[in-house]
């Protein structure tokens, strides 16, 4: 089990440091040609943009996961138990490295858009169980019916993609006005999405835990 934790440990790190280059060219994106004042607008909004590359980064390691690494895990003789307790210790992990990361970001600048931040954590972690379950729920379906995991993921990066461009064509300034104005949504959790987590959230792992009893060793 220690090794287990321990492959599990690193493959988050590994993992961490492709959010944190993702999220740098997002805030790189938006911030270039700006002035120190909005540097500094630019720095309290960063945490968002970390939750968004965390967000894409869960949907695509839980869908490879999937597809490749358990099975080549099986192969190496690991048990099915330990990989399904050891990809759940991942998937805690990455979720908490990436709030961690945020609320000490929002706490080292104060001011309303961080206030706003450090209350919209409930949310945004919310958020990110259900795009962990989501990409988890497509790497099983790509196992059965690739084609429609692969049309599912086209759109969801579609539109992520048609976002990020949209507020980046729009200039810093609108681009944090929008920002701002998105994350007071945020601030309170609501129950719809915290319903629709748990449901998300049991279904992944009801159908993870029952492909996983089927999978097949990759050799």
């Amino acid at each position: 089990m220690r090794r287990s934790l321990q492959f599990w440990t690193r493959f988050t790190w590994e993992n961490t440091y492709v959010e944190l280059g993702l999220a740098a060219l997002i805030a790189l994106a938006v911030s270039l040609g700006m002035d120190q004042f909005q540097v500094e607008a630019v720095a309290a909004v960063v945490p968002y943009y970390l939750f968004l590359a965390a967000a894409v980064v869960i949907i695509l390691v839980n869908t490879s996961m999937q597809v490749l690494y358990i099975p080549l895990l099986l192969s190496f003789g690991e048990t099915r138990r330990r990989v399904f307790l050891g990809f759940q210790y991942f998937r805690v992990l990455v979720i908490a490295v990436a709030a961690a990361l945020s609320a000490l970001i929002w706490l080292l600048i104060p001011g309303e858009v961080s206030r706003m931040g450090l209350e919209s954590l409930p949310t945004l972690l919310t958020l990110l169980v259900v795009s962990s379950s989501v990409g988890n729920l497509l790497g099983t379906l790509h196992t059965k019916c690739r084609w429609a995991s692969m049309v599912v993921l086209m759109v969801i990066f579609g539109l992520l993609g048609g976002g990020v461009g949209f507020a980046v064509s729009n200039g810093i300034n609108r681009g944090i006005v929008t920002t701002v104005d998105l994350a007071g949504y945020l601030t309170d959790l609501p129950w719809w999405l915290a319903a629709a987590a748990l449901v998300l959230l049991a279904l992944d792992e009801t159908f993870h835990w029952l492909a996983l009893r089927r999978q097949q060793v990759k050799l």
